[in-house]
């Protein structure tokens, strides 16, 4: 590995721009034997030091400096903070998912959607119900990047927030919602994504991504006959959740199941498809 010893000294030099340059000088070598000189950089008084030094632990990726990432994402600057926030994202350490859900609740949105998107890099499911409330958001990026991120985490208790999204007025929104229960009925099918077939059938004609999503239920969920919900681990009760305007899509009333009786639902084998995908199938011959 390259030699650290004079980024490592330049790290003390009384020229920010030095110690700032030598920090991403450092991060780029992903020598461990820098992280004692970075992790004590981590308490240098220049802020846009502190936020190279953060993005390069990011870059060594070495576990042994996920505490003091942990703590920046507590106590420091904004940009130190999403710094920290994506360097734990590209750790992938699982001791940092409470803090970051945490973090989901900080008073900068560019903090908010960088800590979505690392949750959404682990793919540890105990995210799912933070990153699901914070599709209710009203900060757009935040919302985005929180489907987004339930999307690579894959898990099945999503899907009812992300149905909920699926005719709001934001399209970006929509189609990141509607690409992560594609992405869910891959890594995790479960009855309940039948409930986005009729709105799906409503937006095909926006985006081809709305009809592949369709496509992908339908043949995940083909075989599943009457299976119950499992009783465990529920997802959230999407009908507390406020219902997103729809002022340029027909509205759909979907029957979203309930937290209290999931154990109970059944969904029924053949799901009503709207008359244009009936169209379109009869015209393919399929």
């Amino acid at each position: 590995m390259e030699d650290v010893t004079e980024f490592v000294a330049k790290l003390k030099h009384p020229n920010e721009y030095i110690r700032r340059e030598a920090a991403a000088a450092l991060g780029k070598t992903r020598n461990p034997a820098a992280l004692p000189a970075l992790l004590e950089a981590l308490q240098d008084g220049a802020v846009r030091v502190r936020r190279n030094v953060a993005v390069a632990l990011g870059e060594i990726k070495d576990p042994v400096a996920v505490p003091a990432l942990i703590a920046a994402l507590q106590r420091w600057d904004e940009g130190a903070c999403r710094e920290a926030a994506r360097a734990l994202g590209e750790m992938k350490d699982p001791s940092a998912v409470p803090a970051l859900i945490g973090t989901l609740q900080h008073r900068d949105v560019r903090v908010r959607q960088d800590a979505a998107w690392a949750l959404g890099e682990m793919k540890d499911p105990r995210a799912v119900p933070c990153l699901s409330g914070a599709l209710q958001r009203w900060d757009k990026e935040v919302r985005r990047t929180a489907a987004v991120a339930l999307g690579e985490i894959g898990d099945r208790h999503a899907i009812p927030a992300l149905i909920a999204v699926l005719l709001d007025n934001d399209e970006a929104l929509r189609l990141n919602a509607a690409r992560a229960l594609g992405k869910i009925a891959t890594s995790d099918p479960a009855p309940t994504l039948r409930f986005a077939l009729p709105m799906l059938d409503r937006l095909w004609y926006r985006d081809p991504i709305y009809e592949a999503v369709q496509e992908r239920i339908l043949a995940a969920t083909a075989g599943m006959k009457n299976l119950p919900l499992p009783a465990s681990a529920p997802p959230p009760d999407a009908k507390s959740l406020p219902r997103p305007a729809a002022t340029d899509v027909a509205h759909v009333d979907l029957p979203i199941p309930s937290v209290t009786n999931i154990e109970k639902v059944t969904v029924p084998v053949t799901p009503a498809l709207g008359w244009w995908t009936r169209l379109r199938r009869a015209l393919r011959g399929s």
